[in-house]
């Protein structure tokens, strides 16, 4: 095997390995400090130096935090140069979802999900994300609903709390815009769900309040009785 390939495979084995940790947090546990948990390789590469600038936000091999624009930088470099164009641009897709600063930013992380999703990788995140981003950004509240919906799926086993108070979130959307009863019911268990899987968020209370609020002012449209509590 020659130095050159050893040197990639230093590299296909960091961001792999961050790649597991990171797949296997939630978006409140998914910081640098955490990314920067697994021992980084002796070699100095622009393989590595990119994935480490982009996944930990750190210089390689000082460990020196970058900026976020540096390590946008270092994820467009990863992106650029990496064989796994997939993950790399799932990597990028992330931390501009996070971080960015800029509606630039909000369309790439887009495509950068788009990507990985027409490419077949079945990350749940993926799906998630780019949901949010479809009702926030795009005023796409149906494609939301999808992704959203396949997020959920992908999550059967280890059902997530946000993805149920997206889904809710984007119910709720949708019921305002189509005057549909049945899909305010349909965001209230989705809350009930989240809350049974995370009883500590704050939103389920601002999300049953909208969906009180709602829920009165369509009945009074239609003349019908409102019940109080």
């Amino acid at each position: 095997m020659t130095k050159t390939t050893l040197r990639v495979s230093a590299a296909v084995v960091l961001v792999t390995a961050i790649g597991i940790i990171l797949l296997s947090q939630t978006p409140s546990s998914s910081g640098a400090d955490n990314r920067s948990a697994l021992l980084p390789p002796d070699e100095v590469t622009p393989e590595i130096v990119a994935v480490r600038g982009c996944i930990e936000g750190v210089e390689h091999p000082s460990g020196i935090k970058l900026s976020n624009q540096q390590q946008i930088a270092a994820c467009n470099e990863h992106v650029r140069i990496a064989e796994n164009k997939t993950q790399a641009r799932y990597f990028r897709g992330l931390h501009l979802y996070e971080n960015g600063t800029i509606n630039a930013h909000r369309t790439q992380a887009y495509y950068d999900f788009t990507f990985v999703i027409d490419a077949g990788a079945d990350i749940p995140s993926a799906f998630g994300n780019r949901a949010v981003l479809n009702l926030r950004d795009r005023n796409a509240p149906e494609r939301a609903l999808a992704d959203v919906d396949k997020a959920i799926e992908l999550t059967t086993e280890r059902p997530r709390s946000y993805y149920f108070e997206r889904r809710a979130t984007i119910l709720l959307s949708l019921a305002k815009r189509n005057a549909d009863e049945a899909m305010v019911y349909a965001a209230l268990d989705d809350i009930k769900k989240a809350r049974s899987l995370n009883p500590r968020s704050n939103t389920y209370t601002h999300l049953e309040n909208w969906a009180a609020e709602f829920l009165k002012k369509l009945l009074q449209n239609e003349g019908r009785p409102v019940q109080k509590g």
